[in-house]
């Protein structure tokens, strides 16, 4: 895209945005890695400032820097360049929202008969560095591995590529600038160390050392988290475990795309608890994450899509299309109505429940999923709130 294009590559984004963020999707942008305001005849159509405002997440793909057509060999993500990418694009894109695009390719350049190069993978780079003669290094300037090699034909080769020592240092510029996180081109091409390294990541969901427990904090040795202050108390003062479950993560800040905003937040099997300051001093202080949203959106259904409009016998929400009746509108008016679930974005269906393979009767919510359990009919259990908040978690890989 022509540099002088930048302001019409806004434009199409913001149109895209217009249409896409008000239906509950997701919009992301995968853009050139730029390290000034210099309009460069590669990256200078994207206006870093301007794309973030129409974005729930951009992607800058740091790589690439030395091209498949340099008649210099050298690393595809040198390290310095990598950190000089990210300086500046925090200053123009909030770090909640901003992914750091790392290579798991590299090229291997005929340093006889000159460029272009041609792609190289781990595996493939660790054939070459077999080869009789060869000799490997690790460039500690650029944070990249290398291989030199003669080929049956006597021609020499110069490969630059990635493994998990150079991916582990990318990772530390993630950690350390508290970035959303990572995406990476491309899977099948990475060193299979890689995935022990992305295992051992700690995030809100990896356990926590227990303690000695307060009034304002305890701890569930279940699932090794703990629960304190205006979330523990919410917890308790609207059903708890029953209704709630086991919290799986530690408090933290997230970014919520449904909504522009990013909150403290607390993910429980059920739910995901968010503090509002905003309303500090009221019962809505704290109020359930948009899961119901989410799971939706997950599932491609487009709540004004399925609308059906009034139901006789059923209460009717014109502000989604959609009806609430019997043991679901009980459920929804005993326990916060509005406040605490929002407006049904579905009518009851059949559906598996994907955690234990049986199919109930459901609905989704703004915030939640209502399920019927029949096998406990009678009891406060016979309407359950779904595992959205277990399925979310499992979904961003932090939880089995």
């Amino acid at each position: 895209i022509n540099a002088a294009d930048a302001p019409l590559l806004t434009d199409f984004m913001t149109r895209l945005y217009a249409a896409f963020h008000p239906r509950g999707w997701i919009v992301s942008q995968a853009v050139i890695a730029r390290t000034s305001d210099q309009p460069t005849t590669w990256g200078g159509a994207y206006d870093y400032e301007a794309l973030a405002k129409v974005n729930d997440f951009i992607v800058i793909m740091a790589y690439d820097y030395t091209p498949v057509g340099s008649s210099t060999p050298g690393a595809v993500a040198p390290i310095w360049w990598v950190e000089n990418v990210v300086n500046y694009a925090v200053k123009k894109i909030p770090r909640e929202r901003l992914f750091l695009g790392v290579p798991f390719y590299g090229y291997d350049w005929n340093v006889t008969d000159g460029p272009p190069a041609v792609a190289v993978s781990f595996s493939g780079a660790q054939t070459r560095a077999a080869v009789q003669g060869a000799t490997t290094g690790f460039d500690r300037n650029a944070g990249a591995p290398w291989v030199k090699y003669t080929d049956t034909d006597g021609k020499k080769h110069e490969v630059w590529y990635e493994n998990v020592e150079s991916f582990e240092k990318k990772l530390e510029i993630v950690t350390d600038e508290r970035l959303a996180g990572f995406a990476a081109w491309r899977i099948g091409h990475e060193d299979p160390r890689n995935w022990t390294v992305i295992g051992g990541l700690v995030t809100p969901a990896t356990r926590i050392a227990p303690f000695t427990e307060t009034s304002d904090r305890i701890y569930f040795e279940e699932t090794g988290h703990s629960l304190a202050y205006g979330f523990l108390e919410y917890w308790r003062k609207n059903g708890g475990l029953a209704r709630f479950g086991y919290p799986r993560t530690e408090e933290f800040d997230e970014y919520d795309p449904m909504v522009g905003k990013t909150f403290t937040v607390q993910y429980f099997e059920r739910a995901r608890f968010e503090f509002h300051p905003e309303l500090a001093g009221t019962d809505d202080v704290v109020l359930l994450g948009h899961v119901g949203r989410w799971a939706l959106a997950k599932r491609n259904i487009d709540p004004w899509e399925t609308a059906t409009g009034p139901k006789e016998g059923y209460r009717y929400f014109p502000e989604s299309g959609h009806n609430l009746g019997g043991i679901f509108l009980d459920y929804w008016e005993r326990h916060g109505g509005l406040m605490t679930f929002g407006y049904p974005l579905t009518e009851e269906l059949r559906e598996v429940n994907p955690e234990d393979g049986q199919t109930y009767t459901v609905q989704y919510f703004e915030r939640a999923r209502f399920e019927h359990h029949p096998e406990y009919a009678g009891t406060e259990s016979e309407v359950l709130l779904g595992l959205l908040g277990n399925e979310m978690l499992r979904e961003r890989g932090w939880i089995r």
